[in-house]
């Protein structure tokens, strides 16, 4: 979600504060939560609860971001250095003549 703010910004001239101001419209990238309930057993929730206190996160909660974050991150470098090698396949297969056919067509 998106939103825009609007920013009173004091205006200096040459290090001298002026009596007057700027206006700004800044578009910020609003995140939205969703809020979810997560079941697990007693003993693996002692170890991340414990693991999360060792590492130096404040709670929980944010050791699974963290960790969900990095995994769905993981995951996607991956899949996008596959869809590169698949590119990279398909090219060189190409003559030139091919080649430029088909960034015509795009």
């Amino acid at each position: 979600m998106e939103c825009r703010l609007v920013v009173k910004i004091k205006t200096f001239i040459m290090n001298k504060l002026l009596n007057t101001y700027t206006y700004a419209k800044i578009l910020v990238n609003k995140m939205t939560s969703k809020q979810i309930s997560v079941t697990m057993p007693m003993n693996l929730f002692k170890a991340s609860l414990e693991y999360s206190r060792e590492h130096g996160y404040k709670n929980i909660q944010e050791f699974l971001l963290d960790e969900i974050r990095k995994k769905v991150m993981a995951e996607r470098i991956a899949r996008y250095e596959e869809i590169e090698k698949q590119i990279d396949r398909e090219a060189k297969a190409m003559s030139k003549k091919e080649a430029i056919e088909y960034l015509e067509g795009i």
